[in-house]
């Protein structure tokens, strides 16, 4: 019992600290049963994630000031619709938004990518899984909304960064004109129960386990860290993609966020066959061609249904 508590507090540190001189991040899915075997004792490394791609076009670096200091690159656009502010996912970089930010910039809209405490040049080396880079929404939009306070501004987040987006809607009166979610989890809990199953290693204890420990370790409550409860607090329109595939974050995961959504203008599209990946890179022209609609109708204050795929 007790050399169980001792690798499940090892796995929550690892888990939530990143590593100078950890060697590259591997997917569990690539990973050989005895990579499995042996990760079982020691916990996944997360490397500490630098930008190694740069914007292909003219753009600004911007440092924020918060309890932590964050990097933003920041892509003007010359009479801009709007502002589109995106966040990344966990263990991700800012580099990793690029494609997305650039087919928003082609839409019309200065776009704005936050690194998230623990990545690139942004301060720190944890991640609490989008719980205090909620703060991180916050401050980023206060930023830009008073460096730009005549655009409107919308914000784009993907995973973790969909996850703090709910959370920062949830605690603080940001008044955005819209929102896209890229399948966001459900839970904390859930996601760590999903992480074991991707390994193809059962869940109970050790989800249970390092939930607690990631929690106690990060001084917040894990167990209390659910999207799928912000939610209800959420009242501006949303954009909600998901990947009926997605072995990251259930259907049913999905759902449950998307039918707490307050908000009365919400619309939920599903990539057949999609998973936890850049839907603009693997489903280009849906993606494009349902963003643009989102954004446009928004421009024309109408909110007419987005035709879709459902789940099987």
């Amino acid at each position: 019992m007790i050399s169980l508590l001792v690798i499940s507090y090892l796995h929550a540190y690892q888990f939530t600290h990143f590593s100078a001189t950890s060697p590259a991040r591997t997917d569990p899915e690539s990973l050989t049963v005895s990579d499995k075997i042996n990760l079982l004792f020691t916990g996944i490394q997360n490397p500490h994630q630098q930008d190694l791609t740069l914007p292909a076009i003219s753009y600004e670096t911007f440092f924020i000031e918060g309890d932590k200091k964050l990097e933003s690159w920041w892509i003007p656009k010359e009479n801009a619709k709007g502002i589109v502010l995106l966040y990344h996912g966990y263990a991700g970089n800012k580099a990793q938004m690029l494609s997305r930010a650039m087919d928003l910039h082609t839409m019309g809209y200065a776009t704005a990518i936050i690194g998230f405490r623990g990545s690139g040049n942004s301060e720190g080396n944890y991640t609490t899984i989008g719980y205090e880079e909620s703060e991180d929404v916050i401050i980023s939009y206060q930023f830009y909304k008073e460096k730009f306070p005549q655009p409107s501004i919308f914000l784009f987040g993907t995973s973790m960064g969909a996850a703090a987006i709910l959370k920062a809607l949830h605690d603080a009166n940001l008044t955005v004109k819209g929102v896209i979610l890229e399948y966001p989890f459900g839970s904390l809990y859930q996601s760590v129960q999903n992480r074991f199953k991707v390994m193809g290693f059962p869940s109970f204890p050790m989800a249970s386990l390092l939930t607690l420990f990631g929690g106690l370790q990060l001084n917040f409550n894990a167990f209390k860290h659910n999207p799928a409860e912000y939610a209800k607090k959420v009242n501006c329109p949303v954009l909600y993609l998901a990947g009926d595939e997605d072995d990251r974050v259930t259907n049913e995961e999905t759902l449950t966020v998307y039918q707490n959504l307050k908000t009365k203008h919400k619309f939920l599209y599903i990539f057949e066959g999609g998973g936890h990946e850049n839907f603009n890179e693997t489903f280009p022209e849906q993606w494009i061609r349902v963003c643009a609609k989102f954004l446009s109708d928004i421009e024309r204050k109408e909110h007419t249904p987005i035709l879709q795929p459902q789940y099987p």
